[in-house]
């Protein structure tokens, strides 16, 4: 790391000095007055800064400013670029598979309630897309410190492993708990695997533009929740559940695999700290955002 350049400010201020008894000054009272006033105004205030004590008739304030250099890869965000982009590009795919599935599930539990699972309730069917849904948000809790310790690459391809053999699975399965195990269980802990670390790179590379960024990684889960419902409608006509499930895996595959050679962190790995830290709601704006969030 280049070391740190300082640089150094000199300012010099004159200050008035206490009349003496004898000075005509010192009889005059509005004027000594007026005179101790602009001796106060012309004080600066004391900051974080050293101050070195002036001498009888002269201030001199000596500041140390530090400037990082701006080559630091912890401290310059790119904000831009080709490797910037290619994080959001990755990501993008990466989220239209995971979170666009999940927008996706009503279509396969419409599907099951009239085929394989024709003798359940609705209620009762609802419950393996919940629990997609569930496993799916609840462990990113603890994948964001495995991120923040290993990178993305490994959690990206353990993600991409689970999501992709579960779906394979998926197109074998006919009782309840083979679809409450494999979608539910497999596939949710898949999906959370790669949505977190989708979502936790792409904050690295940008800071005065992430918004942008985020939004346009984002709008991948948005394309999937519309493609995905499209294409099962589609497949199940004209090559039955197996074959619609497993082409929906290989897509999966092919975006996952788009998401493993783009996504990259940028900052270097660290420790694990603590998931879950209680004291966060001390702060009563995140306690009321969080309920609200719990509530939708």
């Amino acid at each position: 790391m280049a070391t740190p350049k300082t640089s150094t400010i000199i300012t010099t201020t004159a200050y008035l000095s206490d009349p003496s008894p004898t000075s005509p000054s010192s009889t005059a009272g509005p004027r000594n007055h007026s005179v101790n006033n602009i001796h106060d105004e012309e004080t600066p205030p004391q900051t974080a800064f050293s101050i070195l004590e002036p001498p009888a008739q002269l201030s001199a304030i000596t500041t140390h400013t530090t400037h990082l250099h701006p080559s630091d890869p912890e401290d310059a965000f790119p904000d831009g670029g080709t490797r910037s982009w290619l994080v959001v590009l990755g990501s993008f795919f990466v989220l239209m598979a995971s979170y666009g599935m999940m927008n996706s599930t009503g279509v396969l539990q419409n599907y099951f309630a009239t085929h394989q699972l024709s003798t359940y309730s609705t209620s009762a069917i609802g419950w393996i897309p919940g629990l997609f849904t569930f496993f799916g948000l609840v462990l990113s809790v603890q994948i964001g410190p495995m991120f923040d310790r290993y990178g993305p690459t490994g959690i990206l391809i353990a993600g991409s492993v689970c999501y992709v053999s579960g779906l394979f699975i998926l197109a074998e399965c006919r009782l309840y708990w083979h679809f409450m195990l494999t979608l539910g269980v497999v596939m949710g802990s898949g999906a959370a695997l790669l949505s977190t670390a989708a979502m936790a790179a792409v904050p690295q590379w940008f800071d005065r533009r992430v918004g942008l960024a985020m939004g346009w990684a984002m709008s991948g889960a948005g394309l999937g929740g519309v493609m995905f419902p499209l294409v099962l409608r589609k497949a199940f006509v004209e090559f039955g559940y197996r074959w619609a499930i497993r082409v929906l895996a290989f897509m999966v595959a092919g975006m996952c695999g788009v998401g493993i050679a783009l996504v990259r962190s940028r900052l270097p790995k660290g420790r694990s700290r603590s998931s879950i830290n209680l004291r966060a709601f001390r702060d009563t704006r995140f306690t009321w955002l969080t309920l609200g969030t719990f509530g939708e």
